[in-house]
């Protein structure tokens, strides 16, 4: 375990923060520059690898690892841990697991979500268990359960909760209580006209074409081309 702390700011010395702040110096970390406010701890910047962090404030860095109890974060960029309380302001999340708390801003690339409010910002991709989300765009992942209010919903899979308002783009919805008057339900999408007509072992794609020669297919149609395909190349395999 490294302790490395780099600079000590606001007056404060390694004795105060032994005996105030153990917990700090039990913590793998590397370029510290850790100060103090007039009621808590201050991270100012650093890498936080591993340990346990139990209050303060932190400024920005970069968290690797750990168990983020309770604070307030305000920028920075998570890679991974468990987050069981707090504030979160703006940064970057990668990966990790967010138990409770609340989320003001930032991005959200990938993770499990369990418990919270969402109040703004971007979500890529991961598991949303249940809490409440709140003015910010969702691009894609699974929709497990809890409150959708007022947000933009690009792609993904919906399965429970209770959608209060927003835009729907598209995605799977598998279920829940669409309370939004204004909006119609979203519906299973469905490709009315056939992409492929089969005669024998002849394939025919229908107007797929591009002006530039090129043939364009969405993920459902191309999903069925793949199907029939491989039904005809099974087909011929087995007659060989």
């Amino acid at each position: 375990m490294k302790n490395y702390i780099k600079e000590l700011r606001d007056g404060i010395t390694l004795e105060f923060i032994e005996h105030n702040y153990p917990w700090l110096l039990k913590a793998d970390i590397e370029d510290a520059i850790i100060g103090y406010s007039r009621r808590d701890i201050l991270w100012y910047d650093g890498v936080w690898k591993n340990g346990d962090w139990w209050s303060g404030t932190w400024k920005d860095g970069t968290w690797e690892n750990g168990i983020w109890q309770t604070g307030d974060w305000y920028d920075g960029t998570w890679k991974n841990g468990t987050w069981r309380n707090g504030y979160w302001g703006r940064g970057t999340w990668e990966n990790g697991t967010w138990e409770d708390g609340h989320w003001d801003y930032g991005t959200w690339c990938n993770g499990i979500w369990k418990d919270g409010i969402w109040n703004n910002g971007i979500w890529h991709n991961g598991t949303w268990n249940n809490g409440s989300f709140y003015r910010g765009e969702w691009y894609n992942g699974t929709w497990n359960n809890g409150h959708w209010n007022g947000s933009i919903w690009h792609n993904g899979t919906w399965n429970n909760g209770d959608w209060n308002g927003g835009k729907w783009i598209d995605g799977d919805w598998k279920g829940g209580d669409w309370k939004d008057e204004k909006n119609p339900y979203p519906k299973k999408k469905t490709i009315e006209n056939p992409i492929i007509t089969i005669d024998h072992n002849n394939i025919t794609i229908h107007s797929h074409i591009n002006n530039k020669g090129k043939m364009v297919l969405n993920k459902d149609e191309a999903a069925l081309l793949y199907i029939e395909l491989h039904k005809i190349i099974s087909q011929t395999d087995n007659t060989n």
